[in-house]
């Protein structure tokens, strides 16, 4: 659990120049010597796909990490969820068997078997839909390649690994939940069998098992209070909300770029709401 204030960044998906620009507005902005010491900043995941540098974009954010570890909070998204799966390097103490049976996926090569978990699978095989090329290209490999598992596993630095298999399911406040899509009463298994307090027990743990990860993958998340957190707002990225961040009363969106280089990446400081943009949709 975090106290003060925080500063939320919505969605990155590669765009590291965008990244510079939204980190240059904010040291302009809040001066002097942004980020302060007892600012706390989460950043609500997707750093990898759709834009050109990935590789740069993790490396911003692990010398960030590096920098200030008690105050700088990453949470997974969908997206860095699927390339630690595909790589192998999902949460300590993952369940390694049995996720051939999460779903039916068509198994196309070598570079899969049972041990892998089902988003791993997707991202290995769906490559237009996570528009993931760019991130094997980021980091030199072929996405086409029959080796591009192996590939990747060895051109991603070993501190960038370590970075997405340390990535966080949920930041907890006093006022507010940071969770990379969103929590709710989920419409499908196993996600719609549990609470959101049994939710968040997942979030907390990291728990691969429960499948694919409603509160990192799902897009339906309407304004509404939860329980056990009706005193509490959502901040959210992961589905795109236009071109300034939507503000609710029970949720905040932030995902403004949608991993498009046209669109700007989107921080607001809270309490207070003050959105600073990377720059104008052009």
């Amino acid at each position: 659990m975090i106290s003060g204030k925080i500063l939320a960044i919505g969605d990155i998906h590669g765009q590291y120049e965008n990244l510079l620009s939204l980190w240059g507005k904010l040291q302009r902005r809040y001066p002097p010597d942004f980020p302060q010491e007892d600012l706390h900043i989460v950043f609500l995941g997707d750093y990898v796909d759709r834009g050109p540098k990935s590789k740069d974009v993790i490396e911003f954010l692990c010398k960030l990490k590096a920098s200030r570890p008690t105050h700088t909070h990453f949470l997974a998204g969908n997206h860095d969820f699927a390339l630690a799966a595909f790589i192998g390097i999902l949460p300590p103490g993952s369940p390694t068997t049995g996720y051939s049976a999460q779903r039916s996926e068509q198994i196309g090569d070598s570079i899969e078997d049972d041990t892998m978990h089902l988003q791993g699978r997707r991202y290995a095989h769906h490559l237009s839909v996570y528009d993931n090329y760019t991130t094997f290209e980021s980091y030199g490999v072929n996405p086409e390649s029959p080796e591009r598992r192996d590939l990747l596993r060895a051109a991603i630095p070993q501190s960038h690994q370590d970075f997405l298999q340390s990535l966080l399911w949920v930041v907890e406040h006093e006022i507010y939940v940071f969770v990379h899509a969103g929590l709710a009463k989920f419409k499908r298994p196993p996600w719609s069998q549990w609470s959101i307090p049994q939710q968040l027990d997942i979030l907390r743990r990291r728990d691969v098992s429960s499948g694919r990860p409603g509160p990192l993958c799902e897009r339906f998340f309407p304004d509404v209070a939860l329980e056990g957190l009706e005193d509490k707002i959502q901040v959210v990225g992961h589905v795109p909300c236009g071109f300034v961040p939507e503000i609710g009363r029970h949720i905040i969106r932030m995902d403004t770029s949608g991993g498009f280089g046209d669109n700007p990446i989107s921080a607001i400081l809270l309490p207070g709401n003050e959105v600073t943009a990377s720059h104008e949709k052009r």
